[in-house]
């Protein structure tokens, strides 16, 4: 396998579900990117709702764009990824550790859906001339359901 298409995290994993999944780590927009997408909300022919996002609000997203190009600018609130395939913890130390390896496959694109931060998210997209490195919180489920 090509190994541009790998992307390695340094995470941390704590113990929270028996089922699912949980972990964070540190990344910038682009890498992001390359990582999750944001699919709108929204009903299929049959009603059903479909999706993870409600539609962007463009004054919101300029105004947390507006404020994080300041230098001194923070943003403590992770942005939430969902990964259904195409992503998986490797442990680093002792198996007990919750210190981790997050790998990601992204041969087939952007495995992760931003389930949580998308005004975030788009307004970091937008920053120019600052590479901001942002939480992110994500875990591994097998349906969109969970």
């Amino acid at each position: 396998m090509n190994n541009q298409h790998f992307l390695r995290f340094d995470a941390l994993a704590p113990v929270q579900s028996e089922k699912l999944t949980v972990f964070t780590f540190i990344a910038n927009a682009a890498e992001v990117a390359r990582i999750a997408r944001i699919e709108r909300a929204g009903r299929d022919d049959a009603g059903a709702l479909q999706g993870f996002q409600r539609p962007q609000i463009a004054g919101h997203i300029r105004e947390i764009r507006d404020y994080l190009e300041k230098p001194n600018s923070i943003l403590p609130n992770a942005i939430v990824v969902a990964f259904m395939g195409q992503a998986w913890l490797e442990p680093v130390t002792n198996p007990e550790s919750r210190l981790c390896q997050l790998v990601i496959d992204t041969s087939k694109g952007p495995p992760g859906w931003i389930v949580d931060g998308q005004q975030r998210f788009t307004a970091l997209s937008e920053l120019r001339g600052r590479d901001f490195e942002v939480l992110v919180s994500g875990f591994l489920c097998e349906t969109e359901e969970e």
